[in-house]
């Protein structure tokens, strides 16, 4: 059963946190430093970005056992302090409305919960179409929906976003309306007691 509990915003913890000014674009990342994670991906893409001109920073929130290899692999940009490697984020739900944008590059997925968490706070999600994602972002959300494996449609996608922020809100606000109205704890559990009930 998953399903978003509202928890109250704390605004400004996590840039406070991570040294990013209120003004700077923020992009996020988050979840476990593994291989099922693809954040070799988040990097590729925060690199082409860069190198396209978007002053943002970017951030990797979580812990595992790929960090040395994904701190590498960003070295190699020689990009320096535009990635951070944040550590794991306690409380993400109630911090992540400090993000500007969050991509999830996972390789594989169920439904993701950190997914139902940004988008939950407003924050414009996009995501490869892997495992359940496609049932998360459906409907108007789908604009964050991006073929499985085709970075070069989430890096454009995300430019885009980047450099437009009235397109920025408004995918955020359509993509929070659809965890509050369909994919909210609340919502799950009605659906789910409507099944049970079905069964008796």
């Amino acid at each position: 059963l998953n399903g978003v509990r509202e928890v109250a915003s704390r605004p400004g913890e996590l840039r406070q946190a991570l040294g990013v000014a209120t003004e700077t674009l923020l992009v996020g990342a988050a979840g476990r430093l593994n291989p099922q994670k693809r954040l070799d991906r988040f990097i590729r893409i925060a690199e082409a970005l860069c190198e396209r001109g978007i002053d943002a920073r970017f951030v990797i929130l979580g812990d595992g056992d790929e960090r040395d290899a994904l701190q590498a692999q960003w070295a190699a940009t020689g990009l320096g302090d535009r990635l951070i490697f944040g550590g794991f984020c306690e409380d993400l739900a109630a911090r992540a409305g400090d993000l500007d944008l969050f991509m999830l590059t996972s390789g594989n997925e169920g439904t993701p919960n950190v997914l139902l968490e940004v988008m939950a706070r407003g924050v414009a999600s996009l995501a490869f179409a892997v495992g359940a994602v496609p049932e998360v972002l459906s409907g108007d959300s789908a604009k964050g929906l991006i073929a499985d494996g085709d970075e070069a449609a989430m890096i454009a996608m995300a430019e885009l976003l980047l450099r437009n922020r009235d397109e920025r809100d408004q995918l955020g606000r359509t993509q929070a309306r659809r965890v509050r109205e369909e994919l909210g704890f609340d919502r799950s559990m009605e659906q789910y007691e409507a099944l049970l009930s079905s069964l008796r």
